[in-house]
């Protein structure tokens, strides 16, 4: 395998490579992490990515459900209905029982979901600063250094292109999890020099802070940036519902219903769901 030139990976990051997705088109409300946490992998190929993703049903069927076992997940469909569900209530709208656990298993990050999800940096990565990055990486000496990988994606394109889809697609709240990467999340979505405004969520005993960004337009428009702890059950970070749906509530303000139109209906079955409703069936044909 050849070492990638640096020209190369640039053009490869500036894609939708690393982000899961979703309804890129007409979500106003979009998620952000710094990268994925899963297993680093050498780099095979860069093969850029210049349509976003978006996990369908096919996909979940396929994954056969895997995805309901990700805490991230989990956490992220608590935080999405959360907001939906105390927008409906303040605009005297009727609240359905739509419940985190159906979002999460059928819309998600899908094509008709209330959401857009990016990553900061595009190849995996157990911990932010991990130890095994270096040996992972050594066959392309522009990655060897994750520092200097990180400047690729700042400086080479990749934060530009995020600008560019934040432009041209007016989100109007950003959730960025992982509040040592404020200055870079600022960056990547055009926050910097704006008004920023740290807001304390939860009880007494148990608060976080969230830092907002404020990007006003020339006809008054907001848009923001939330950056908040990462949702984990950890010391520090957004680690009970009480405070995902603190975050929930606090979003909420600065969305509306038209945010949230109706859902198609759920149609994800899992092949280990298949063949439990095919068994019930046969049990109540007896």
């Amino acid at each position: 395998m050849r070492p990638y030139t640096n020209e190369e990976l640039c053009n490869y990051f500036r894609s939708f490579v690393g982000m899961d997705g979703g309804n890129l088109e007409h979500a106003k409300l979009w998620l952000c992490g710094i990268e994925h946490g899963g297993v680093s992998e050498r780099l095979e190929t860069i093969i850029p990515e210049f349509k976003a993703g978006a996990w369908s049903i096919e996909r979940r069927t396929q994954e056969d459900g895997l995805h309901r076992t990700w805490p991230l997940w989990e956490r992220m469909a608590k935080i999405v209905v959360s907001i939906r569900r105390n927008v409906l209530k303040r605009a005297g709208a009727e609240v359905d029982d739509l419940t985190w656990e159906e979002y999460r298993d059928n819309y998600l990050y899908g094509e008709k979901a209330y959401e857009f999800k990016l990553n900061l940096f595009p190849l995996a990565s157990p911990e932010v600063n991990s130890r095994s990055w270096a040996s992972i990486h050594n066959a392309q000496p522009e990655l060897g250094d994750k520092e200097q990988y990180r400047n690729l994606c700042r400086h080479g394109g990749r934060f530009e292109f995020m600008r560019d889809l934040r432009a041209k697609h007016g989100p109007k709240v950003i959730i960025a999890t992982g509040v040592t990467s404020r200055e870079d999340f600022a960056s990547a979505f055009g926050f910097k020099g704006c008004p920023r405004e740290e807001i304390l969520i939860g009880d007494q005993g148990n608060q976080r802070c969230l830092h907002v960004y404020v990007d006003r337009d020339a006809n008054g428009a907001e848009s923001r940036l939330v950056v908040t702890p990462f949702p984990s059950y950890r010391r520090y970070c957004l680690n009970s519902d009480a405070l995902l749906e603190a975050l929930g509530a606090r979003v909420s303000t600065w969305m509306g219903p038209d945010d949230f139109p109706d859902l198609p209906g759920p149609v994800f079955l899992s092949a280990r769901d298949s063949v439990a409703r095919a068994t019930s069936g046969r049990h109540q044909l007896t």
